[in-house]
This record gives structure tokens, sequence and C-alpha cells, in this order.
């Protein structure tokens, strides 16, 4: 059963980065988007975070700084609720 979980587990795993990608990758597309309303400063510092996460997941699986990923992710998700 260990062996089980342990695959689980990376399915998990991966299925979370692939969400991952595809949100920031929607990210990527709203923010340079000509008809966004967003600030222009915004519009780029959005730019280059999501360009930076987009690299980051490019890395192979064993060099990506995952809990940079998580961060990142949840500080953005946190600022979007309040």
């Amino acid at each position: 059963t260990q062996g089980v979980s342990s695959a689980a587990s990376d399915v998990y795993k991966r299925q979370a980065l692939a969400d991952l990608r595809v949100l920031w990758l929607t990210v990527l597309g709203l923010v340079t988007d000509p008809d966004n309303h967003l600030s222009l400063a915004l519009q780029k510092n959005l730019e280059q975070l999501a360009q930076a996460v987009i690299a980051e997941l490019d890395l192979p699986a064993a060099e990506q700084d995952r809990p940079w990923l998580v961060q990142v992710t949840s500080q953005i998700a946190e600022g979007l609720e309040a």
C-alpha cells in the first residue's frame, strides 16, 4: 500500500504543477491583454512574476523550488481575496 499512496501522491503533485502552469499562463495572458484596466506598473510587475513562475515550472522537477511556487501563488491569491 505504501507504493500506491506514493504513486497517488506523485499524480497529485504533477496535477498541482500542471494547474499552477495553467493559472500563471492565464495571469500572463490577462496582464498582457491591452484591454485590461490595471495600471501599467501593476501589469509589468505581474507579467514579470508570471514569467518567473513559468520559468521555474519549466525546470526539471528535481530543480524546481516548490516551496517558492506555493508561497508566491498563495500570496497572490491572498492579495486578490483582500
